[in-house]
C-alpha cells in the first residue's frame, strides 16, 4: 500500500504542486473561506490620498446576513497616522457599548443595532478625521 501511494505521488507531484495551490487561491476568492461580513475602511470620497493629505475614511459593515453586534480593534502605525477625531453620525449602530476612541495606535469600538430584524446591506459604521 505504501510503496503505490508513493509511487502515485511521484507520478502525479507536478500535478498535485501546481494543482493544490490553484485549488486553495479558487476557493478563497469565490468566498468559499471568508466569513460574508466584513469590516472596510475606505476613503469617504473614494480617491487616492497622497502622503500628507488630510483625508476623511468611513469604516463600513457589508453582511448579506443579518447582524446584531459590530465590535472592532482597528491598529495603525501611530508615527505615520493621526487620528484628529472620530464620528458616529449616520452611523448604522444604535446602541454603543464602547463609543469610539483612538488611543496609542488603536481605534475600538463597539455596538448594537436595535431592531427586530438587525442591519443587512452596506452601513457606515464610524467615520474617522
Amino acid at each position: 500500500m505504501y510503496e503505490m501511494v508513493t509511487q502515485h505521488l511521484r507520478r502525479h507531484k507536478y500535478k498535485i504542486v501546481v494543482g493544490l495551490p490553484m485549488a486553495v487561491l479558487l476557493a478563497s476568492s469565490l468566498s468559499l473561506v471568508r466569513d460574508p461580513e466584513q469590516i472596510c475602511v475606505v476613503p469617504k470620497d473614494n480617491r487616492y490620498v497622497t502622503v500628507g493629505e488630510p483625508v476623511t475614511l468611513e469604516v463600513t459593515a457589508n453582511s448579506e446576513q443579518p447582524i446584531n453586534v459590530i465590535s472592532a480593534s482597528l491598529s495603525y502605525p501611530d508615527d505615520l497616522i493621526s487620528i484628529a477625531s472620530t464620528s458616529k453620525i449616520n452611523s448604522i449602530i444604535t446602541l454603543w457599548s464602547e463609543e469610539p476612541k483612538s488611543e496609542d495606535g488603536v481605534v475600538h469600538f463597539s455596538g448594537g443595532i436595535i431592531s427586530p430584524t438587525g442591519f443587512s446591506g452596506t452601513g457606515t459604521v464610524i467615520t474617522l478625521h
